[in-house]
């Protein structure tokens, strides 16, 4: 039985089937609705990391002198440990799907073969990598970021790390941008230069989502 709320997306001349037309604009409609929730995911998290730092600049306020030089210190000592990680691969590359290869997949004995990495994430068998499947693949590269057991750890900037490598990896691989990556489009850009490339990764911390001037 189809879902009244995608009523509005069918071929209302013709109620009684569900043709081929119907499912692309279901699938329309869904990556437009993902796409809405990734803006305002964005537009969230962006004013949390606002809020964040501005919380953190009036607790300043309100110390002595020698307070609020130990605590810009300390402040700083924090980010300067969050920038000491192992190199994070390029979301995607050969290098980072290498690295899900050998250590979440056990397969070090095995070359990489892009085939049989996309059968084995495509965890529901349907032919393509949806968002959850895509993201299941970056553990590894977020974990060098986040470290669960630092005091400093930040659950919402690890999540939003996910989502940033996850948006990045469907701007490669999604070709016709219908939120999913087939098959046939992940084998294609296995087979492309810009594959074997690793340009690394910058973190939240390294890549400031608002600017000085958006604080004032």
């Amino acid at each position: 039985m189809i879902n009244d709320g995608n009523a509005a997306h069918l071929d209302h001349a013709n109620p009684h089937t569900f043709e081929a037309e119907d499912l692309q604009r279901l699938i329309l409609q869904a990556t437009k609705d993902l796409d809405e929730l990734d803006k305002k995911r964005r537009r969230d998290f962006k004013q949390y990391e606002m809020e964040k730092e501005l919380h953190y600049r009036e607790s300043l306020q309100n110390l002595t002198s020698e307070q609020k030089v130990e605590a810009e210190k300390k402040h700083e000592e924090i980010k300067k440990k969050h920038f000491e990680h192992p190199k994070v691969h390029h979301p995607g590359s050969k290098q980072q799907l290498e690295e899900v290869w050998k250590e979440q997949d056990h397969m070090p004995e095995q070359e990489f073969d892009p085939k049989i990495f996309f059968q084995m994430h495509d965890i529901n068998g349907d032919g393509f990598l949806d968002q959850e499947e895509v993201e299941s693949i970056l553990s590894i590269e977020v974990r060098k970021l986040y470290n669960d057991k630092d005091p400093s750890y930040d659950r919402n900037e690890m999540m939003e790390e996910y989502h940033r490598m996850r948006e990045h990896i469907y701007r490669e691989f999604d070709t016709n941008h219908d939120g999913l990556i087939s098959k046939k489009e992940f084998l294609d850009y296995s087979k492309q230069a810009e594959f074997n490339r690793d340009e690394g990764w910058k973190g939240i911390e390294e890549a400031p989502v608002y600017t000085e001037e958006e604080l004032k």
